[in-house]
């Protein structure tokens, strides 16, 4: 299961698999929590906010089950499922406008694409230089006043919950 996460999450691959592979997980201060930063509003000014982290039990009584080496597996499944749900909706818009694109050709444009390049194309590419953006990007006015707000979508999430220090993996 981490395998596959690999490409997509590096730093969750890591922390998750050394959750596994760590003796004695008690030690990790780990409880059956996922955390999530959330953008929260500061003050009156809906321009001004701030990263509050949100935690959201895992399972019933998760806030205060600890992770153990009996339990970890099941720790990394249920937070792997809550972390996943998250881009549940964003998904599930991407396939409602793929298809409303590619319906009227009965799937035949669809099948033209390999996965890579369906995420290539949903995603976009990571790796280009700013400076190429620079050059072959220009800003309207109108989105100018946007650049210096917050990103419209919650940054990215942690990993997993932390009650200790431990920090060896």
């Amino acid at each position: 299961l981490l395998a596959e996460i690999l490409d997509w999450d590096p730093v969750l691959h890591r922390s998750l698999s050394c959750v596994l592979a760590t003796e004695k997980a008690e030690h990790l201060g780990l409880s059956f929590t996922h955390s999530r930063p959330v953008w929260v509003q500061k003050g009156t000014d809906p321009g001004t906010r701030v990263v509050a982290v949100e935690e959201t039990p895992l399972c019933e009584g998760g806030e205060v089950r600890e992770v153990t080496d009996a339990n970890k597996e099941e720790f990394v499944v249920r937070l792997l499922h809550a972390h996943f749900q998250a881009y549940l909706p964003a998904a599930r818009a991407l396939r409602r406008g793929l298809l409303d694109v590619l319906r009227p050709s009965n799937g035949r444009l669809l099948k033209i694409y390999t996965a890579m390049e369906l995420a290539t194309l949903s995603g976009g590419v990571s790796d280009l230089p700013v400076s190429e953006w620079r050059t072959h990007t220009t800003l309207s006015s109108a989105l100018l006043h946007l650049s210096s707000s917050p990103p419209s979508g919650p940054p990215s999430p942690p990993s997993a919950s932390r009650r200790g220090t431990d920090r060896r993996c």
